[in-house]
């Protein structure tokens, strides 16, 4: 079914002409495209934040496992001093 466009749109109490409308479409289109790159960078930085989060975590894992290593060092250096 097509729907053919009137020569004006009565909007409350004013008078939106057929060349303000397809403005009104064309800038609508414009706001759809930014939005979908919106949602495309959301998409990344989400991936891109969780490869980030999952790093820090294998950080934090390393960075315990050498403080466990230099307390074991350290403490068997103390124990050598006293001996």
């Amino acid at each position: 079914m097509h729907y053919r466009l009137p020569l004006t749109l009565h909007h409350v109490d004013n008078i939106v002409t057929v060349s303000e409308f397809c403005e009104f479409v064309v800038n609508q289109e414009l706001c759809r495209k930014r939005w979908l790159e919106s949602e495309r960078q959301y998409e990344e930085l989400t991936v891109h934040l969780e490869e980030v989060e999952r790093d820090n975590d294998a950080l934090k894992t390393k960075l315990k496992h050498a403080r466990l290593v230099f307390l074991d060092v350290n403490c068997c250096r103390c124990k050598c001093r006293l001996c």
